[in-house]
């Protein structure tokens, strides 16, 4: 029976001197530092790529801040809104209260009262 070569073929039996041994092994450690160079080659592409995905990241959180700023702003704008817009329909309550003393009339009040004023006035003969 034979022994299995570098190739993984079934060789017959032969002596190996320690030169021929020798290229052998440099051979097959000049194929793995072929593969390690490409493997380093490949982690310094990902190095990269991660150095500008934490680059991205950091203008993210910046810009992040700036939004979240902003939010605030408009945050308390709102609120005084509408602490106004509660006192703007207190005020309208007040002046369509029907039982308020500061009472106004609203548009659909005035309408009618347009027209038994307009009627009247043909009835009287003020206006024709």
């Amino acid at each position: 029976m034979g022994w299995i070569d570098y190739n993984g073929t079934m060789a017959k039996k032969k002596g190996v001197t320690i030169d021929e041994l020798a290229v052998m092994v440099k051979a097959g450690f000049d194929a793995v530092d072929a593969r390690f160079e490409a493997i380093d080659a490949r982690f310094d592409r990902v190095d990269k790529h991660f150095s500008k995905l934490e680059s991205d990241i950091e203008d993210l959180k910046v810009r992040m801040g700036a939004v979240e700023q902003r939010i605030g702003t408009i945050e308390e704008i709102l609120e005084d809104h509408s602490e106004e817009l509660r006192f703007i329909h207190r005020k309208i309550n007040e002046w369509t209260d029907p039982r308020g003393k500061k009472r106004l009339i609203t548009y659909d009040e005035y309408t009618k009262l347009e027209s038994r004023i307009a009627e009247l006035e043909k009835k009287t003969g003020i206006k024709k």
